[in-house]
């Protein structure tokens, strides 16, 4: 377990790095209405990649540990090719669709980044995709080999265009991300997965029926989850700019680490604690989940602390364009204290199974969170908007935990 965690949190931190330096690039090389586009782009593909972890990934998770070994392998080839058979017929066909409107009406900015969302989105996320294979398969030594090609790739080609002065550099960075992401998961799908292909395709449609009977409330969950966590940039680039986003990312990018903590627990621990409730030891996948809890916000205060005693040298290094960065930083600290109470109960539902709940607490919330932060950011700007958004978080928390404790005589032996 311990072993595997590090193996995890190397993987995640190896993202993270990459994300940083993404970032640090694009402030520093790029305009920063294009460092905006770039984070409207990226939400966007952060989405699409929620809604193939609701699908597929997750519920790989939860139902192949039910089969038998050999029928593991196949079903979780028959999910992924499933999975595709919807999706690149729709990728081409918003492309497609994108051209024939790009001849009608002037091409923007933003059309021109829907086009290359729809290219790139499908390695994106066969690449996540296998991360959560090798998670299931307890094998995150994998995880944080793939990622070390992906991110060799990814940085290459990105410094590539920053040192031969390409224009479009937020176009750049995401169209790197797909083609390193589609590369490092072909690579590791062929040639270290044990995955079995013949007789996938056949059973593909049955095993996505299978996945969607709790997928589709998982998938309403992503979404409205998304709207809370990633609305914001919506909001910002609808009333204030792609350049508000861009501020706003550029703060949230000093807090990514906690975005690495999270993930990587979330992503070691899933397997465990389904296994444990396959074996009817529900009360220590309980308390599992607790230990990660306090872990996760002892690690999230002393980062915050770290940060803000070091401030005056980071800051140093930024451009000067960016003048909010310093108090966005302190919200966007409690925003993922706040955080972390949600996904420590979110985690315990998914494990048991119980999407609808999940979902149907979500809507509430996301509606409050999107509707007040569309109030709140015309009189209080981002800060305001974090703010709603935080107040979200610990609604959502203190209702899946309501949940929760509601159904432990069902749930808890």
């Amino acid at each position: 377990m311990k072993k595997d965690v590090i193996w995890g949190l190397l993987d995640q931190v190896l993202q993270s790095v990459m994300n940083l330096a993404v970032g640090i690039l694009l402030i520093y090389f790029a305009a920063k209405e294009e460092y905006g586009l770039y984070g409207v782009g990226f939400a966007t593909l952060l989405l699409l990649v929620g809604f193939s972890n609701a699908v597929v990934s997750t519920q790989m998770t939860v139902i192949a540990p039910t089969k038998e070994d050999q029928e593991q392998e196949i079903f979780c080839a028959s999910l992924i090719i499933g999975f595709f058979k919807l999706l690149i017929p729709l990728s081409i066909l918003i492309c497609l669709s994108l051209m024939a409107l790009s001849r009608v009406y002037e091409f923007s900015c933003y059309i021109e980044l829907v086009y290359i969302i729809a290219l790139i989105s499908p390695p994106v996320i066969f690449l996540e995709i296998m991360r959560r294979y090798f998670y299931l398969k307890l094998k995150p030594m994998s995880v944080f080999l793939m990622g070390l090609v992906y991110v060799s790739l990814y940085l290459t080609v990105l410094l590539w265009a920053f040192f031969t002065k390409q224009t479009s550099l937020h176009l750049y960075a995401l169209s790197a991300n797909g083609l390193a992401a589609f590369i490092a998961a072909s690579l590791f799908f062929f040639f270290f997965s044990d995955m079995k292909i013949k007789g996938a395709y056949k059973i593909s449609s049955d095993s996505l029926k299978e996945s969607w009977k709790d997928g589709k409330w998982a998938l309403g969950g992503v979404l409205v989850t998304w709207g809370q966590i990633q609305g914001y940039v919506y909001v910002l680039a609808l009333i204030q700019g792609s350049a508000m986003v861009a501020e706003a990312n550029a703060a949230r990018l000093f807090l990514a680490p906690m975005n690495v903590l999270s993930t990587s627990f979330t992503k070691v621990i899933m397997p465990r604690l389904v296994r444990l409730k396959i074996n009817n030891q529900r009360r220590q996948a309980v308390s599992m989940a607790r230990k990660i809890l306090f872990i996760m916000i002892s690690i999230i205060i002393l980062y915050s602390f770290a940060i803000i005693l070091t401030k005056d040298f980071i800051f140093k290094f930024l451009s000067k364009e960016y003048i909010y960065i310093e108090i966005l930083i302190y919200f966007w600290s409690v925003f993922f204290m706040c955080q972390a109470f949600r996904i420590n109960n979110s985690i315990l539902l998914q494990a048991f199974r119980m999407f609808k709940d999940i979902t149907l607490c979500n809507l509430v919330t996301v509606v409050l969170v999107l509707v007040g932060g569309l109030w709140v950011v015309q009189y209080y700007s981002v800060q305001g908007l974090i703010v709603v958004m935080s107040i979200g978080e610990l609604l959502l928390a203190t209702m899946l935990w309501f949940i929760f404790n509601k159904k432990k005589d069902t749930i808890i032996n």
